[in-house]
């Protein structure tokens, strides 16, 4: 992503900085108590020691995703990524009772849709946009609740990504989603109106 882009996304989410602009009370709410609430620092500092190389960006993404878990409690959580990282520990270290589900990318799609199946209800997901993530996603979708939430990640990487990205928080299934620069989320609850917010994280 060049220069003017990245400028004229950051910009374009200025106004929206914590919650400023968010009209719903849910969403607000939401915004103000979860996304935005201050980070723990007793929580940074263990997994910190952990994995030291941790850069600023993933800081900041596993931070935000400790803040939803223990928010959410979720019962089942599916971490769709290459590989254990710092953000897979911030999100056992918010729901610690949880099942956490690891599912490693490049299987068939209909490996994918059974394993979905067997799991049920997914609570949590975070989902790291790759090749051959769409059967995947496919699949959880239909296993969302109204309370679930899914993280997307790398939504603005590349133009492909952005697509994608705009194709997902257009899907009737989803209702209100967020897209905040360095991840996206999305939300299922029917009685909301369907909308995306564009926040700076």
């Amino acid at each position: 992503m060049n220069v003017c882009t990245r400028l004229n996304r950051l910009l374009h989410g200025v106004g929206h900085a914590k919650g400023y602009g968010v009209q719903s009370p849910a969403a607000y709410q939401f915004v103000r108590q979860v996304l935005f609430a201050p980070a723990d620092p007793a929580v940074s500092d263990a997994i910190g020691n952990q994995w030291p190389r941790m850069d600023r960006r993933t800081r900041r993404l596993g931070e935000l995703y400790f803040r939803l878990a223990r928010h959410l409690q979720p019962g089942l959580v599916v971490d769709f990524a290459p590989a254990a990282d710092a953000c897979r520990a911030y999100l056992t270290a918010g729901c610690p009772d949880a099942v956490m589900q690891a599912v490693p990318p490049g299987q068939k799609f209909s490996d994918y849709s059974e394993l979905v199946q067997q799991l049920g209800t997914i609570d949590l997901a975070r989902i790291t946009l790759s090749d051959g993530c769409d059967g995947f996603v496919e699949s959880a979708l239909d296993n969302a609740s109204a309370a679930s939430v899914f993280i997307i990640e790398n939504i603005w990487r590349d133009d492909l990504s952005r697509l994608w990205w705009d194709e997902l928080r257009r899907d009737e299934r989803v209702s209100v989603s967020y897209d905040l620069y360095l991840c996206g989320l999305l939300t299922f609850n029917p009685k909301l109106y369907k909308r995306t917010y564009l926040l700076n994280l």
